[in-house]
């Protein structure tokens, strides 16, 4: 359950009156805003039960710091832990644990791989997808940095949200290779929206495009 409720007990006599002194609270996670990012962020969570000064916030079995609640105990604050891919958010108090619900989870900022048809090498204006968590649709931009010595004085390039295509999950984006024709290298890959800059899945290494310096037919 959630909220606060009445306790009643019920004989073969009758019920109890509810009064508000017999009140209980669950303590529940309702909402997380936001939903999705990296740090640093401060994510605000409704629900019931919060107390403050003993309540502490994990998200998968990361912690969560500099926690604050709100008279009444509805609302807390929290900062932020590092973090990857889909997590449940739970809040422990006097040693309860609120129960996970899928609907409540928090999706770190990540990227978990790439796709496009002449893999490992990209042309220009060919569309390559990105999949991972927590991407926004229409708030969502890419950056392509170059790598290595061999690009000299390469720019990054940077894709507007409007050339981002994200899909309803929050799972994956696609956007059209922006390259000039003649250069060739490798480029990291990263996503940012208005909650954070991604970071690459554990174990995955650093998120790269081989460009090859051709135009695609």
């Amino acid at each position: 359950g959630s909220g606060t409720v009445d306790v009643t007990v019920t004989t073969s006599v009758g019920t109890s009156t509810a009064v508000p002194a017999d009140e209980f609270t669950f303590l529940a996670v309702t909402g997380i805003n936001p939903q999705n990012g990296q740090p640093p962020l401060t994510v605000t969570l409704q629900g019931s039960g919060f107390v403050a000064g003993e309540t502490a916030v994990s998200f998968g079995t990361s912690a969560g710091t500099n926690v604050s609640v709100a008279p009444g105990g509805t609302q807390l604050t929290v900062t932020l832990p590092a973090g990857t891919g889909v997590v449940d958010v739970s809040v422990t108090v006097a040693g309860i644990t609120s129960p996970a619900v899928a609907s409540e989870q928090f999706s770190f900022l990540t990227l978990t791989g790439l796709d496009f048809p002449n893999a490992p090498t990209v042309s220009t204006n060919e569309s390559v997808t990105v999949t991972g968590s927590g991407f926004i649709a229409g708030q969502t931009t890419v950056t392509l940095t170059p790598l290595g010595s061999s690009l000299g004085t390469q720019r990054t390039y940077t894709l507007a949200s409007q050339f981002v295509t994200v899909n309803s999950t929050g799972t994956a984006l696609t956007f059209l290779a922006p390259f000039q024709l003649g250069l060739s290298g490798i480029w990291a890959v990263t996503a940012t929206t208005p909650n954070g800059t991604s970071v690459a899945a554990p174990g995955l290494g650093e998120v790269t495009l081989q460009y090859n310096g051709l135009l695609e037919n």
